[in-house]
């Protein structure tokens, strides 16, 4: 054994207590369905005089149902809103050839597309290329 690893004290945790570490991927904090999940534990709430008083009483016919599901309801509304989006404008100042810019539409996806400043039959050629290829509506 060396030397110094024989005077080195154990050092233990202050608070034994382990903290989970959160996972993030490319959206943000890992989904957990466990922490969405709704409990089977019923809570006994402490019962009023007056219903006890009823229920004594023969002639009153109480019939309370235990619902065994929490009560949810699903509401769909369809609405109309508004959108913001971005807008990128790319600006080659004549230094990109035409393949190149097919190249960065393509990888973009953009679900609209207009195209400004060009020739008639260069802008017609790019909204060709765009259609034929789907990459704009």
């Amino acid at each position: 054994m060396p030397f110094f690893k024989r005077f080195m004290p154990i050092l233990l945790p202050m608070y034994p207590v382990i903290e989970e570490k959160v996972k993030w991927d490319v959206y943000g904090e890992k989904y957990r369905p466990e922490d969405y999940t709704v409990s089977k534990l019923r809570v006994h709430l402490p019962v009023p005089q007056e219903i006890i008083k009823e229920a004594d009483d023969p002639t009153a016919n109480m019939v309370v149902p235990i619902a065994d599901d929490a009560p949810t309801k699903c509401i769909t509304v369809i609405e109309k809103i508004e959108v913001s989006c971005n807008v990128e404008y790319i600006e080659f100042e004549g230094r990109s050839d035409g393949e190149s810019t097919k190249k960065l539409i393509a990888q973009m996806k953009p679900k609209q597309l207009i195209i400004v400043h060009g020739s008639a039959q260069a802008t017609r050629h790019l909204a060709q290329y765009c259609y034929d290829n789907n990459i704009a509506q």
